[in-house]
């Protein structure tokens, strides 16, 4: 098994960036690190027995990595399970470098070894990590669902504000959209013993989710009228720090086991929240 690859010194600011806001879902993720051929590498987050968020942070490989080399028996992929704090403080320190090798070594245990050359000499910084075997990653795979339509979010700052607010007074947020042909009204809301509170945005347009984008002109998502959802409000808030990033695009698709909020980040950068909803009193 073997990795080696250089991360781009221009892009590290942007991967700091985006790691920030995913160091909200949890404290431990998976370094997903595809085959040379599958111009894709992940960020994953696992929901667990709780019932946490999960979100899968995507990124295209070829803008993010230089001389990448990768060897596994698991079909040229491997796995890296680790602390997001390490890998948090290794971006940190990378962003002052204009030279960054990044390689799967061991050093009495398996680490992801950051070899960095700065104006004020070299650094070298390891990330100890758990290598997943071929089963084990299997599991990290996005939930099954069916095609449904969505919608687009208002500024997600706005909402980070209103769901900040609301989490002092209740656990449970409250989603209902009402679909039209073309636009979509979004309500949030609590209900507590004391207090009623709900807010709607309206004028949001309508969004497609696909899975294949090769397929986006044969498979179209099923329109639902009307669809609501009560989801945890501190898991739902997670999601909204993503605001941070400026996505240029912020949508949401509500599923019969999960709501799922997806930003599109940049051209080469998506990330996907997993919310479980909760079953209504």
């Amino acid at each position: 098994m073997r990795f080696k690859s250089r991360l781009r010194p221009d892009r590290v600011s942007e991967f700091l960036r985006v790691a920030q806001l995913l160091d909200k879902v949890g404290k431990r993720c998976v370094l997903h690190l595809t085959a040379p051929e599958v111009d894709n590498v992940r960020i994953i987050f696992q929901a667990d027995v709780s019932g946490s968020v999960a979100a899968y942070a995507h990124f295209a490989r070829s803008d993010w990595f230089q001389s990448y080399r990768i060897e596994s028996q698991n079909a040229n992929q491997i796995g890296l399970e680790m602390d997001m704090q390490n890998l948090l403080r290794a971006l940190r320190s990378a962003t002052a470098a204009d030279h960054i090798l990044i390689k799967l070594a061991k050093k009495g245990v398996p680490v992801l070894a950051f070899e960095m050359m700065t104006p004020l000499g070299p650094i070298m910084q390891d990330i100890p990590v758990v290598v997943l075997s071929a089963i084990r990653l299997s599991e990290y795979q996005p939930p099954d669902h069916d095609r449904v339509s969505g919608f687009a979010l208002p500024p997600l700052a706005k909402i980070h504000t209103l769901v900040d607010r609301m989490k002092v007074l209740c656990n449970s947020l409250h989603l209902k959209a009402i679909l039209y042909d073309d636009r979509a009204k979004l309500s949030l809301g609590i209900d507590t013993d004391t207090a009623s509170i709900s807010a709607m945005f309206t004028d949001l347009s309508i969004a497609s989710y696909e899975d294949d984008e090769s397929h986006q002109e044969q498979q179209r998502s099923t329109p639902i009228p009307e669809v609501e959802a009560v989801v945890d409000l501190r898991n739902f808030s997670r999601c909204l720090f993503g605001h941070q990033a400026q996505p240029l695009h912020a949508t949401c698709f509500i599923h019969s086991h999960y709501v799922m909020v997806h930003l599109t980040v940049s051209s080469d950068i998506s990330i996907s929240y997993y919310i479980p909803r909760k079953i209504s009193p």
